[in-house]
C-alpha cells in the first residue's frame, strides 16, 4: 500500500505541473477563433489520438450503446461545456481569478457526494479542501479585492461557478463510469471525441465559424492543449480517480493555480503579493491531508473491460490491487 499511495502521489504531482501550464497556454486560444470551435479541435484531435494508442497497445475501446451514452454525458460536462464557459469567462476575469474558481472543485465535488448520495467526506479531505481554498484565495487575493461588483465580471463570475460545478460532476460520472468496468482509455477517449462533437454542434447552433489561426502561439498552444492539457493530465487524473476517488483526485484543481503562478513569474514578470507567503503554505498542507487520508468506499469487484452491469452509488475509489495500474 505504501508504494501505491507513492505512485499516487507521482501521477498527483505530474498532473498538478502540467495542469498548471496550461492556463497560459489558454490565453494564445482566445482570439479570432470561436472558443468553442478551438475545443471542438482540442477535443477531437485528444479523443482520437488516445483511441488511437489504446488500439495500437491493445486496449479495448468498444463499447456497449449504453457505455457510449455515459461517455457522451461525461464529454458533455468535463469535456466541452464547462470549458467552453470558462473560455467564455477568461475575457472578462483574469487567469489568476478564473483558477481560485477552480480551485473548489474538489470541495464541490464532497458537496454533490453528501448532497446526492448521503456520503459523508472524511474529515482530514475536508479540513484540506478547505486549506486549498483559503490558502489559493490568499495568493490571488489583491485580483479578488479589486473584483468590480457590477457588469460583465460577475456574470462571468457564475460561469465559472457553473464550469466547477459541471466539471466537478464530470469527474463523479467518470468515476462511476470506470466501476462499471468500462476501459479506461475507451472512457477517456470517447468521452473527448463526444466532448469534441457538442463543441462542434454548439458551434453550429451558435452559427459561429470553425476558423483557424495559423499563428505559431496559436498553433503551439493547441498542440501542447491537445497532448499535455488533454491526453496527458487527464489520463493521470482518471488513474488517481481510481486510486484515491474522484474528490481527491479533484483537489489537484486547488494546486495547479500555485504552477500557474510560477509559470506567470518567469512568462509574465508576475509579482508575488507578500500574503503568498501565507496562502502557499496552507495549500500544500492541504494537499497533504487530503493525499494522506484514505480512500473511500470500495466500488463493486472488479469486472471484464467489456462487461457493463449498474453500479451502487455513489462511486468514491475503486478498489486496485497494490502496485496495479489498471488499463
Amino acid at each position: 500500500m505504501i508504494e501505491s499511495a507513492k505512485h499516487s502521489g507521482h501521477y498527483h504531482a505530474a498532473a498538478v505541473i502540467v495542469w498548471g501550464s496550461t492556463w497560459i497556454m489558454m490565453k494564445f486560444q482566445l482570439g479570432e477563433v470561436a472558443p468553442s470551435a478551438s475545443l471542438t479541435y482540442r477535443y477531437l484531435i485528444a479523443g482520437v489520438l488516445v483511441l488511437v494508442g489504446a488500439v495500437l497497445f491493445g486496449k479495448a475501446i468498444r463499447l456497449t450503446v449504453s457505455q457510449h451514452l455515459w461517455c457522451a454525458v461525461q464529454g458533455a460536462l468535463m469535456f466541452s461545456v464547462n470549458y467552453w464557459l470558462t473560455y467564455l469567462a477568461a475575457a472578462h476575469l483574469t487567469t489568476g481569478i478564473v483558477s481560485v474558481f477552480f480551485a473548489g472543485v474538489s470541495a464541490v465535488t464532497m458537496l454533490i457526494q453528501l448532497v446526492l448520495f448521503f456520503q459523508v467526506p472524511p474529515l482530514r479531505a475536508a479540513i484540506g479542501a478547505g486549506l486549498g481554498i483559503a490558502g489559493t484565495a490568499l495568493v490571488f487575493w489583491p485580483e479578488i479585492e479589486g473584483l468590480p461588483v457590477d457588469g460583465p465580471q460577475v456574470t462571468s463570475g457564475l460561469l465559472v461557478i457553473l464550469s466547477v460545478v459541471l466539471f466537478a460532476t464530470g469527474g463523479i460520472i467518470g468515476a462511476r463510469n470506470l466501476a462499471s468496468g468500462m476501459p479506461r482509455y475507451a472512457t477517456i477517449g470517447w468521452g473527448m471525441v463526444y466532448g469534441g462533437l457538442w463543441m462542434a454542434l454548439l458551434t453550429v447552433v451558435r452559427g459561429e465559424t470553425f476558423g483557424f489561426e495559423t499563428s505559431f502561439a496559436y498553433i503551439a498552444s493547441l498542440v501542447w492543449l491537445v497532448t499535455m492539457g488533454s491526453i496527458f493530465v487527464f489520463v493521470l487524473y482518471f488513474i488517481l480517480v481510481e486510486r484515491i476517488g474522484a474528490e481527491r483526485a479533484s483537489y489537484a484543481t486547488v494546486m495547479f493555480p500555485l504552477v500557474a503562478l510560477i509559470v506567470s513569474t518567469f512568462a509574465e514578470d508576475y509579482n508575488w503579493p507578500l500574503l503568498a507567503v501565507i496562502g502557499v503554505p496552507l495549500a500544500l498542507i492541504g494537499n497533504a491531508l487530503v493525499l494522506s487520508g484514505t480512500g473511500g468506499s470500495p466500488a463493486p469487484a472488479q469486472r471484464g473491460e467489456s462487461e457493463f452491469e449498474p453500479v451502487e452509488w455513489p462511486v468514491n475509489a475503486i478498489e486496485i490491487p497494490e502496485g496495479e495500474v489498471r488499463s
